[in-house]
């Protein structure tokens, strides 16, 4: 977990606030062009839909089976999105990694799932604030009587979204920092104040406005106002051609932003990652209308932030303000994208207020229409999935994607991941949805991708509320074998089939080496069982000693501990390899499931459980040794 502006504590559990969701996708589009602009602007596009039209609406009619007939008719024209973000800061020493993973996440899902028409993306030393202030009030939004190309229709949306640091002046003003922005400097043209936007939104003359801040103290400066009506009346409002101004924020104004990796080593801002959950799953469409409204879509991120904030114990609360409700009572529509085409009709008020016809909807060009199928792909661990050789996104472990108009006949379904790769074929056949999945393969040393650039694997920073949840998530993303037993059911594995090491004993038999965990193991460890307080001094006294020449050993987490379980007793009857000392049954681990209870690991029946911190239990001690000789 990385704070926005303080430092970052690896996560080796596929967490991202709760875990990751089950979705349903459709293959991104082919048709989006790029094209870099002189400011170091990128602009994507996507090829104009028939007749013009905005692509929301395309994806509309595919979704509800109706064909929107009367341009005049539809609540608004294009979606256009401004995404800026800062990971590279010269004088704030904390660097945001994660913000190039928000930046390409938030445009793919606007371009290939979210109906979006254009999408402008500008990063790091590109940003600041002349150039946020000349694109929305010269470019997008020029004066009365002024024109220019990239000028919005008042009919269209703008959505705007930043991602960086965020500074706070005396508590009152929330500033966005840009990549030379000094601490405690205020002025200047590497920051640009929050109260900014809300201006905006009064003298910008376009229907849709929505601005997304994911940054510290990104609350400071916005006041709140009464709401407007509920998801559904907001709805009508909107295809009624009604508009909407909408400021989303991660926190208030004395909050921080939070970042969380996952043990890919990827990860996003906690909030982005919420959000893009919230739309990519179609969680949030609550009334199962096929649109999701930004209330719908908050009441999600806040229940997801909520599992988060609880977890470890920051605060975090995500606004969002709706400004001037009493000339706009619309709010920002999306589509869902997790629903199956066809699937939900739309109802009587929507089809009169939008001139939609039902079930007469016209294939768009290119479109491939009779002779077609859909394709469930269930995988078993994570990465890139391509079908017969064409990307289509992305898909985690235990995740279940349902890519729809695929033409019928055979397809080669592929993911690459872990590094290793898994493909298999399957016929798709007209108007059937045909179930593939594709195993997790034995994991691949990642000295054999790149020994100079691999990560180790596991997490080695003690965990404080290691739930059982969390475990469960850990073993079966890891595929640890855990023995099933009364008190395992939480997070019981007895399938799973063990990391695969590469142990090497060294140090004349003191130590054993796994060059893939990248992890150094006393061959041995205490001789006898301990309590907490001695195992604290045991470590001490190995270090002290300079144990196998070094001085940095320590407990290790539980999932470094997790990883020397073999699925098989050896022949002293042990779930460990026999390279190990067979006298440490039972070892102690330094991650808690709360302030009385720690999490021990088991190697006599293969299991890991959690006990007071109190009890007494062998130690066998471990460093972090990557690209060890």
């Amino acid at each position: 977990m990385s704070l926005r502006g303080v430092s970052i504590l690896k996560e080796s559990m596929l967490i991202l606030i709760g875990g990751w969701l089950f979705f349903t996708t459709m293959a991104a589009p082919q048709s989006i062009q790029k094209t870099v602009l002189g400011d170091g602007v990128m602009h994507y596009s996507r090829l104009a839909a028939p007749d013009n039209r905005p692509w929301l609406f395309v994806e509309a009619e595919k979704l509800f089976n109706v064909a929107f007939a009367d341009p005049n008719k539809l609540p608004f024209e294009k979606s256009i999105a401004f995404l800026v973000g800062v990971s590279q800061y010269k004088y704030i020493s904390q660097q945001l990694p994660f913000v190039e993973n928000d930046l390409d996440d938030m445009r793919k899902f606007l371009l290939e799932r979210g109906g979006f028409d254009e999408v402008y993306v500008v990063r790091n030393d590109a940003v600041n604030r002349d150039l946020i202030e000349d694109y929305i009030q010269n470019k997008f939004f020029p004066p009365p009587g002024i024109s220019h190309p990239m000028k919005l229709d008042s009919r269209d949306r703008f959505l705007f979204y930043f991602a960086g640091h965020g500074g706070d002046k005396g508590g009152r003003t929330g500033y966005m920092q840009f990549s030379e922005a000094r601490p405690g400097n205020y002025a200047g043209n590497q920051v640009l104040q929050m109260r900014t936007f809300q201006t905006w939104c009064s003298e910008i003359k376009t229907d849709h406005l929505l601005f997304i801040f994911d940054c510290c103290n990104s609350g400071l400066g916005f006041e709140p106002s009464a709401r407007s009506d509920d998801a559904y009346q907001q709805l009508i409002a909107t295809l009624s051609r009604n508009g909407s101004r909408t400021i989303i924020t991660a926190g208030t104004g004395n909050e921080k932003t939070f970042e969380v990796k996952d043990s890919r080593g990827r990860g996003n801002g906690v909030f982005t990652r919420a959000f893009l959950n919230a739309l990519e799953t179609g969680r949030a469409d609550l009334g199962n209308d096929g649109f999701i409204t930004i209330d719908e879509i908050m009441a999600r991120v806040q229940s997801e932030i909520a599992e988060f904030s609880s977890r470890y114990s920051q605060s975090l609360t995500p606004r969002d303000w709706q400004l001037d409700v009493n000339n706009y009572r619309g709010t920002f529509v999306f589509v869902n994208p997790a629903a199956a085409a066809g699937s939900i009709t739309l109802n009587e008020n929507v089809l009169a207020i939008t001139g939609a016809r039902s079930g007469s909807r016209q294939p768009i060009q290119g479109e491939v229409v009779g002779g077609v199928g859909r394709i469930q792909l269930t995988a078993e661990f994570s990465g890139d999935v391509f079908i017969d050789g064409n990307a289509a996104g992305t898909i985690g472990q235990g995740q279940v994607m349902v890519y729809r108009e695929q033409a019928a006949g055979n397809h080669t379904i592929e993911i690459r991941g872990d590094g290793v790769s898994r493909k298999k074929d399957i016929v798709v056949e007209t108007g059937q949805t045909s179930e593939i999945t594709i195993d997790r393969p034995k994991r691949i040393s990642p000295l054999l991708i790149d020994p100079e650039l691999a990560l180790p694997p596991f997490r080695a920073e003690p965990g404080n509320d290691v739930s059982k949840n969390a475990v469960k998530e850990m073993v079966l993303y890891n595929n640890f074998y855990c023995g099933q037993f009364s008190w395992t059911k939480a997070y019981k594995n007895p399938l799973g089939k063990g990391f695969t090491n590469t142990y090497e004993v060294q140090q004349n038999g003191m130590v054993v080496y796994d060059r893939v965990a990248q992890l150094m193991w006393q061959q041995g460890g205490s001789q006898g069982t301990l309590n907490e307080a001695e195992a604290a001094d045991y470590i001490d006294q190995l270090n002290r000693s300079q144990f196998a020449g070094f001085s940095d050993w320590r407990l290790p987490t539980l999932e470094e501990a997790m990883s020397l379980v073999e699925p098989q007793k050896n022949s002293d009857y042990m779930h460990i390899d026999e390279k190990f000392d067979k006298r440490q049954s039972q070892i102690r681990t330094s991650d808690r499931e709360n302030e009385i209870k720690g999490w021990f690991v088991n190697f006599s029946s293969g299991y890991c459980r959690s006990y007071p911190i109190s009890t007494f239990a062998n130690v066998r001690a471990v460093r972090s040794a990557k690209n060890q000789k």
